[in-house]
């Protein structure tokens, strides 16, 4: 018992000396749908949208554990806003592509709490955007990005991978239950962002199911919130993943990028993910070509 306990207390000691402190200020970070190119779009997509009011968040979830998400990132992009992403290995962010789309540049951290530092930090060499994404008046299609990375990820307890559904391409995943993860607000009701990634399992839908509110394509993949239990565009982004909640393995797959949803994240309206199973093979061509 005592050797259980020193072993912690060692692991816990070495985990703080490897992280490091933030050099930006979160409270002034914002969505990417409230920057002024992608407002407008959202306003169609959804007519009650406000800026005023911070968009996006994990609604209904539970705080995430250190080293439980480790494929997980926090995109800082121009220094203005915020989306997430997920690690398919050393050198490559796969992402929304409305996150980037227009940008300059981004800074990605590997993290759990904003308030105690993040374990690795790189930033974006290249941007590649899907050809096909485009927003419509009430859609957004083809919504898939890749960042290349300065600098190479480590694969430890703290910052991983995640594999994609490479066998699964005819799997729609419908009456399964994913997981999703990001940073922001917590509530409809709540002001501000959190400062602790947050997670929330979510049943998906048919596409059949969805359409009666998001006209979604065949390469779009939705979620039920009912529950109050949702991802939204704050948590753009960020990868909708099968497999363990609790344990990061080989068997985790990233099916689903946040795409959009509704602006009240409780209302119970469908969210809206691009069916990674659809671009299997546009992003082994992107990374092996670049």
């Amino acid at each position: 018992m005592k050797l259980t306990l020193l072993l912690v207390i060692f692991a816990t000691a070495t985990l703080a000396q490897d992280l490091t402190p933030f050099d930006f200020d979160w409270r002034e970070l914002k969505s990417v749908w409230e920057s002024p190119e992608l407002l407008p779009t959202l306003k169609k997509i959804d007519p009650s949208y406000d800026a005023t009011v911070r968009g996006g968040r994990i609604i209904g979830g539970s705080i995430a554990k250190v080293g439980q998400f480790p494929f997980s990132v926090l995109l800082i992009i121009d220094n203005a806003y915020w989306c997430g992403g997920s690690l398919l290995n050393a050198n490559w962010v796969l992402t929304a592509a409305h996150c980037i789309d227009g940008r300059k540049q981004a800074s990605i951290y590997s993290m759990t709490d904003i308030n105690v530092g993040y374990y690795w930090v790189s930033s974006s060499a290249k941007f590649i955007i899907h050809e096909s994404y485009s927003e419509s008046s009430n859609n957004v299609v083809n919504d898939i990005a890749l960042i290349k990375t300065t600098s190479a990820a480590p694969n430890n307890a703290y910052t991983a991978y995640i594999s994609l559904p490479r066998n699964e391409v005819s799997n729609t995943f419908a009456g399964t239950t994913a997981t999703i993860q990001g940073f922001g607000r917590y509530s409809d009701a709540s002001e501000d962002v959190s400062t602790v990634q947050r997670y929330v399992s979510v049943p998906i839908l048919t596409n059949s199911q969805c359409t009666g509110t998001w006209p979604v394509t065949a390469s779009q993949l939705c979620t039920n919130t009912s529950g109050g239990r949702s991802s939204c565009n704050g948590d753009s982004g960020g990868g909708l993943f099968a497999g363990d909640v609790n344990t990061h393995s080989s068997s985790r797959r990233v099916i689903g990028i946040v795409s959009f949803g509704a602006v009240k994240c409780a209302a119970g309206y469908p969210s809206v993910y691009t069916r990674v199973t659809s671009f299997i093979g546009w992003i082994d061509n992107k990374m092996a070509s670049n």
